[in-house]
């Protein structure tokens, strides 16, 4: 590892499994990471989302571990999907040189809505109402991802992921279909569309994604899809 790579992202929870790993796991691999001199990069776009037990590293501080560095998003506990607007926690020093390089490579940032996010939680925080979002957020998408998995079962019997966190759950294709073919099928046939995993690495060669994010407030859409689906024939 003194040769190679000097930085581990983790995703938690990860997109597209909505699986989040356990405590015993990351903190073996931050203490490998330390001893090799490199950074543990947790990506945390959907860390607001997680369902049940709140994962250790949800606590670290880079004033303990400065070779964590922690990466956040708005875009999704926010609902402010495609304001890809963020923020990082890392020690002073990681923090600098991210500042330069941002400052190198970012061309009209989104101002007025950054200022409009800063105004909300600024105030939101002061009187609680943030925590009270988060955690009514929280419930919603768990309710929902419960409404989806629960549609498989009834309607497709496929094997998937239980979701932990995050907008998603994962099956594999039925009869080890390709899943570029077996999306196109679908949505030709059924109007439904769900997404090939092979753009997810080579895990997910075998596999597709099925997206239960945008319609939390819309569980008969949900069903709706699954029913569908479950009378496509290829």
């Amino acid at each position: 590892m003194e040769q190679g790579a000097k930085a581990v992202v983790i995703p938690i929870p990860d997109n597209p499994t909505s699986q989040i790993p356990s405590d015993q796991f990351v903190h073996a691999v931050s203490d490998v990471i330390e001893d090799h001199h490199g950074f543990l990069i947790l990506d945390f776009a959907y860390k607001a989302l997680w369902f049940d037990d709140m994962p250790d590293c949800f606590h670290w501080s880079p004033e303990d571990k400065p070779h964590v560095i922690g990466i956040h998003s708005h875009s999704k506990w926010l609902s402010s999907l495609g304001r890809r607007m963020g923020w990082i926690e890392a020690s002073k020093q990681v923090a600098r040189g991210m500042e330069k390089i941002n400052e190198s490579m970012l061309l009209s940032p989104d101002t007025l809505h950054s200022i409009a996010i800063t105004q909300f939680l600024e105030s939101s925080i002061k009187n609680g109402k943030v925590k009270q979002y988060i955690e009514k957020t929280r419930q919603l998408y768990k309710e929902t991802a419960s409404v989806m998995t629960d549609a498989i079962d009834n309607y497709l019997d496929w094997p998937y992921l239980k979701p932990k966190g995050g907008l998603y759950t994962v099956c594999p294709t039925p009869n080890k279909i390709d899943p570029v073919v077996f999306v196109k099928d679908v949505l030709k046939k059924t109007g439904v569309l769900v997404i090939p995993g092979v753009g997810f690495g080579p895990s997910m060669n075998h596999g597709i994604r099925l997206s239960y994010g945008p319609l939390v407030y819309n569980h008969d859409k949900i069903l709706e899809g699954i029913q569908r689906i479950s009378s496509y024939q290829l």
